[in-house]
């Protein structure tokens, strides 16, 4: 089985536009508050049989955006393809998007929407051109969101139908409080109203303390049945997901959880999506 890690990230502190990363602000981030850089993951990559991954803004500035580019290039074929950002607002953001574009190894966009206060932002027309141009380069766009999101995410997705979107770490349910609904009924209308997918990581980063399989389960078996294997893919969240978990601990208790579907399906998730999805250079994979 071949494994892609569909969702990862690095980070070079003294880049200086890590925002979010001040444990002065968030104390429970202060043990991922140093750098994670290229030769980390690889490392861990090895150990844990990942054959290539999506590499993931973590900074809202289009020089990490490029600094992630010249990693992955760097990755001598681990890093198959990026998910950049720019300022989707300025009335230049499509040329913005033309110039990046043109790496073959970008190929998605996230804005960070689960920090913007105003949940339905996306929908904002400004940001039409940005959509549209993601489509015309056969970009996709990455879903930062929360369960509070997903209404105006459904109507973002059914206003740009020719758009390939996917939603990162399943909305991010607040499986510590148990949190069931609006995530489930919001998750079951994207799956059924778009051809959105979705991905199966950062699960235990919202789970209490000391969490155990069968606290994921029910939002992981909600996920296939509502997106179906063929639409749902793998991801590690590194590592942010060492807040509450370690790399080899959530990739077995994936394996774990979907490991009642077949073997095609199996695989399917934890690899072959992701080359589907991002179009990621699947003979690299082989």
């Amino acid at each position: 089985m071949i494994i892609v890690d569909a969702h990862h990230h690095l980070w070079q502190r003294s880049r200086g536009d890590y925002g979010w990363l001040d444990s002065r602000i968030n104390p429970a981030l202060a043990p991922i508050e140093r750098d994670y850089l290229l030769n980390d993951y690889r490392r861990l990559a090895a150990a844990n049989g990942v054959a290539g991954s999506v590499l993931v803004q973590a900074a809202q500035s289009e020089a990490e955006t490029r600094w992630l580019l010249a990693q992955a290039h760097a990755s001598n074929g681990l890093v198959l393809g990026v998910v950049g950002w720019i300022d989707m607002t300025v009335p230049d953001a499509p040329d913005m998007l033309a110039a990046l574009a043109q790496d073959r190894l970008l190929r998605s966009l996230r804005p960070m929407l689960q920090d913007i206060p105003d949940v339905d932002w996306v929908l904002e027309p400004k940001l039409d051109a940005v959509f549209r141009a993601l489509v015309d380069f056969d970009l996709c766009f990455d879903l930062l969101i929360r369960p509070g999101h997903l209404r105006s995410s459904l109507t973002l997705l059914t206003r740009y139908p020719q758009m390939r979107a996917i939603v990162d770490h399943c909305a991010k349910p607040d499986i510590a409080r148990k949190m069931w609904q609006p995530w489930a009924d919001g998750m079951r209308l994207i799956a059924s109203e778009t051809t959105a997918w979705c991905k199966l990581s950062g699960l235990a980063t919202e789970a209490s303390p000391g969490w155990k399989a069968e606290d994921l389960r029910p939002y992981v078996e909600h996920a296939i049945e509502c997106f179906g294997p063929q639409r749902i893919v793998w991801g590690s969240d590194w590592p942010v997901m060492t807040l509450n978990t370690d790399y080899g601990q959530w990739l077995d208790t994936a394996k774990r959880l979907i490991s009642p579907l077949s073997l095609a399906d199996r695989s399917a998730i934890m690899g072959r999506n992701a080359a589907r999805f991002y179009r990621l250079d699947v003979d690299a994979l082989n």
